[in-house]
């Protein structure tokens, strides 16, 4: 896969996911993850914890539907990784070099 490829996962949109299987259409999410330090290439894509926000909330309203105990760890480990993110950005901020290849 080219890195400026879109990611493409398949996803249901509803409860009838067997219905539409067989039916052969299947709906899609297209991601274009950013592509480079932004303060380099410009905004060209979302960010890896943009799309791990959406995955979050995404099973936090399942959730409301059909609570169960791995939703609940999934929400739990999404947001940890969520965290951890941001403790990096803030980590990169202090040391000046957020948003470029400077390690």
């Amino acid at each position: 896969m080219n890195k400026s490829e879109p990611i493409r996962l398949t996803s249901f949109a509803d409860m009838e996911a067997e219905k539409k299987l067989a039916e052969d259409s299947k709906q899609f999410i297209n991601i274009q993850l950013q592509n480079g330090p932004i303060k380099e290439f410009g905004v060209n894509g979302c960010q890896i914890d943009a799309v791990i926000l959406f995955c979050r909330d995404k099973i936090f309203e399942f959730n409301n539907i059909l609570a169960c105990p791995e939703n609940e760890t999934a929400i739990y480990h999404l947001t940890q990784a969520l965290y951890a993110l941001k403790q990096r950005t803030l980590k990169r901020e202090l040391r000046g070099v957020e948003g470029t290849s400077l390690e």
